[in-house]
């Protein structure tokens, strides 16, 4: 089993975005956990479409998300 665990202290920047797509398309993990994200719920589907990922857990927080794929 794979299992990815990034902490990426906010998920905006392009470069962070294809830095992570880039890694987990690479390693094609089992699970995907992102730590800090700071993303609403529409944008962490958005790239856990784009990225081909099934199932998806958001846990939103005031001061920060974290996202289980």
């Amino acid at each position: 089993m794979i299992v990815i665990c990034w902490n990426c202290r906010w998920l905006e920047t392009p470069t962070t975005v294809r830095a992570l797509g880039k890694y987990i398309t690479s390693k094609n993990p089992h699970i995907v956990f992102v730590c800090e994200a700071r993303l609403d719920k529409r944008r962490v589907d958005s790239f856990r479409r784009r990225h081909g990922m099934a199932g998806c857990l958001t846990v939103e927080e005031r001061s920060c998300s974290r996202v289980y794929f």
